[in-house]
């Protein structure tokens, strides 16, 4: 693109970069809007094929890094640079462990980076060290609840707790199809992954149940979702909510004291 007189830079590389919402709205009035959700559907089975290939070495630079009081917190940035052919079908050139978050001299970038770390910071649920504990109630009247663990509860609360901190995020495994597909590819049992999908077919199912999921889980953990954001998240997104979610797994009150 050639800047008109005047122009500034900025607009220059803004005319050359699209966001996510119009590149697919450019997708879906030049291709239709079958092809357009084929394209995102095959780009997240290229996301997820590429993590399960990686997942052994990120496993255990995560098992020698990571403190087990920062586990549920921490999180790693991937970019991937993705090339569509005539047909729309995604394919993948590289996987960058440190994608460039500079935002010098385009306003798109200023836009979507400084967003996406708010969301992505958001998204991690950072919280004060130390944990609050509270007793899990003796029946939840729900019998796909009361059969689970403490652990397992906790697993579902945090899984609820984050959807409400996505923001422009969205999990693309394990959900309540891609586990089927995928499950296979895993060496050993991943329970928190089957229970996941399986918790997410039950809300897709819909009925009294899935209206009644979430809240379910968050008083199964004996905790409610407050909203609450960030000062990050609260310049992007002010309408961010953030669980505040306590951890089942441990029987003991918290002490008062």
């Amino acid at each position: 693109a050639e800047a008109e007189v005047g122009e500034s830079a900025s607009t220059v590389l803004l005319d050359l970069k699209w966001g996510t919402r119009d590149f697919t709205e450019h997708c879906r009035s030049e291709y239709g809007a079958d092809v357009a959700d084929k394209m995102w559907r095959d780009i997240d089975a290229l996301v997820v094929k590429t993590l399960l290939a990686a997942q052994p070495a990120v496993l255990d630079i995560a098992a020698r890094n990571v403190q087990p009081s920062m586990r549920d917190t921490s999180f790693e940035l991937y970019g991937f640079d993705i090339l569509l052919r005539d047909d729309m079908s995604p394919v993948l050139m590289e996987v960058n462990i440190m994608p460039s978050l500079g935002t010098t001299c385009s306003v798109l970038d200023q836009h979507v980076k400084a967003n996406m770390i708010a969301d992505l910071l958001t998204l991690a649920g950072v919280h004060a060290p130390g944990k609050k504990h509270r007793r899990r109630p003796p029946t939840m009247a729900n019998a796909f609840l009361d059969r689970l663990s403490n652990e397992e509860l906790a697993v579902l609360c945090q899984g609820e707790e984050e959807a409400l901190r996505q923001g422009s995020f969205r999990r693309v495994f394990p959900t309540a199809t891609a586990w089927d597909e995928y499950k296979n590819c895993f060496d050993t049992s991943c329970q928190h992954n089957s229970l996941l999908a399986e918790w997410e077919q039950i809300k897709r199912a819909g009925g009294p149940l899935a209206a009644f999921a979430g809240d379910a889980v968050f008083a199964a953990a004996g905790a409610a979702a407050s909203p609450s954001a960030s000062d990050a998240a609260a310049a992007a997104e002010p309408s961010a909510a953030e669980g505040d979610c306590e951890e089942a797994a441990d029987e003991e009150q918290e002490d008062q004291n």
